[in-house]
Parts: C-alpha cells; sequence; structure tokens
C-alpha cells in the first residue's frame, strides 16, 4: 500500500503568523484510492460568503491545484475512482471537497453525523453533503 501526503489548503492566517494547512491522505488500497479528509474543494473557490470570507481571513493561496480532486487527479485517478472518503470530522476545512467525488461512500463516526445532521454551526456547511452522499457510519 502507499500512502500519498496532500497539503490540500495552504494558510497564512495573521493570527498567529504561521504558515500552515490541511493534510489529505490518499491511500492506494485493493478497495482502490481511499481519501482521508478532502479539504476545501472547488465549489468553496468559487463560492461567496461565509467560505470566501473564513478563506481570506486564513489568507489561502486560492489555488486551486491544492485541491484533493486536482491532486487526485495528478496521481493518475479520476473523482469516480474514489469509492472511499473517510473523514476524520465535517469541519468546512475538512469536508469542504466532498462534492468533487460524488461517486464516494463517505466514512463518518456516528457521533459527528448526528451532530452534522441535528445542528450544524458556522464551521459546518450542509451545503458541502447538498448532494446527497451515501454516508457510511461507523460506532
Amino acid at each position: 500500500m502507499s500512502i500519498h501526503y496532500l497539503n490540500c489548503l495552504t494558510i497564512r492566517p495573521y493570527f498567529p503568523r504561521v504558515i500552515g494547512g490541511v493534510t489529505c491522505l490518499l491511500a492506494e488500497t485493493n478497495l482502490g484510492p481511499v481519501l482521508v479528509d478532502t479539504a476545501v474543494g472547488i465549489r468553496n473557490y468559487q463560492s461567496k460568503g461565509l467560505m470566501r470570507v473564513f478563506l481570506k481571513g486564513l489568507r489561502s493561496k486560492f489555488d486551486l491545484n491544492e485541491t484533493a480532486l486536482y491532486q487526485v487527479q495528478r496521481l493518475g485517478y479520476k473523482p469516480e475512482d474514489v469509492k472511499h472518503v473517510v473523514i476524520t470530522h465535517m469541519h468546512l476545512d475538512h469536508a469542504g471537497g466532498l462534492p468533487d467525488f460524488p461517486h464516494a461512500d463517505i466514512h463518518i463516526f456516528e457521533l459527528e453525523y448526528e451532530h452534522i445532521m441535528r445542528r450544524p454551526g458556522w464551521e459546518f456547511l450542509p451545503r458541502h453533503w447538498a448532494h446527497r452522499p451515501k454516508w457510511v457510519v461507523h460506532h
């Protein structure tokens, strides 16, 4: 098995003065490529409103080449090749790219799933799962 580390969002916030980001993983498995987190997706860079403010506040590079989708494609895969996405948590900077992988089963912890379905706050954007993904809930 090979695991690829993908820098899917570079940030340079004003405070604290750091350079950071969001790391996604692509594991090449016998089930095909499995993506761990999706970070920010294509639509996030094109959207207005909260996501735009969030990315500007973090001084994101707004670079589509950093999206998980583009990086998966550079590794030679099509979006539909990714049949499984494991989400560590549903914050907008970790799950924003879910719509970029509409054919994937989304693996999520039960408590996280129940939380986002009951009362998503500002850090969760329901449009990230508006495409009605197939959820695989884990206990």
